[in-house]
């Protein structure tokens, strides 16, 4: 059975209206002015769905303009799968990542690049002396086979 994780209710950060206009104005900028690509196959499939693909002169590296109409955007969105399964050696340790479930999980990816250690600090009010609260301070460190695998070890402990 694979790791289920916490469901939550989702925080709604932006009203329904503000997604649409942000939604609206992205697809705007994919048609016009487009965006710059560097990989010939990407430019090709992008081609391939309908999106008007403009090569660029070249700077030393070959580079296309795609301009990506909404209809090609839309489709890709209907036949995007909405359940993604990432695979374990066990079977236990699959994630299941589904679009219409609101779940937290921790994973360590797939290396450590950026490590973060915290201390827990105590800060005084400026305005108020009195008043003093504890507070986590995080150092960011690189990244090592050895933090790696303490990440990994974590995640076999971990229901989420």
């Amino acid at each position: 059975m694979a790791r289920e994780g916490v469901l939550v209710g989702p925080y709604q950060r932006l009203k329904l209206e503000q997604v649409e206009r942000i939604h609206r104005a992205s697809l705007a900028i994919l048609i016009n002015p487009g965006i710059v690509c560097f990989n010939r196959d990407a430019a090709e499939i992008f081609g391939d769905c309908g999106a008007e693909v403009i090569p660029m002169e070249p700077e030393g590296t070959a580079r296309w303009l795609l301009k990506i109409p909404e209809r090609v955007i839309s489709e890709g969105l209907e036949v995007a799968p909405k359940v993604v399964k990432l695979g374990a050696r066990s079977e236990d340790n699959c994630l299941i990542l589904d679009g219409d479930e609101p779940r937290v999980r921790f994973a360590s990816g797939s290396e450590a690049n950026n490590w973060l250690d915290v201390d827990v600090e105590t800060f005084v009010s400026q305005r108020q002396p009195g008043y003093e609260v504890d507070f986590p301070v995080f150092r960011v460190q690189r990244g090592t086979v050895d933090r790696l695998a303490r990440a990994a070890h974590l995640c076999e402990y971990l229901d989420s």
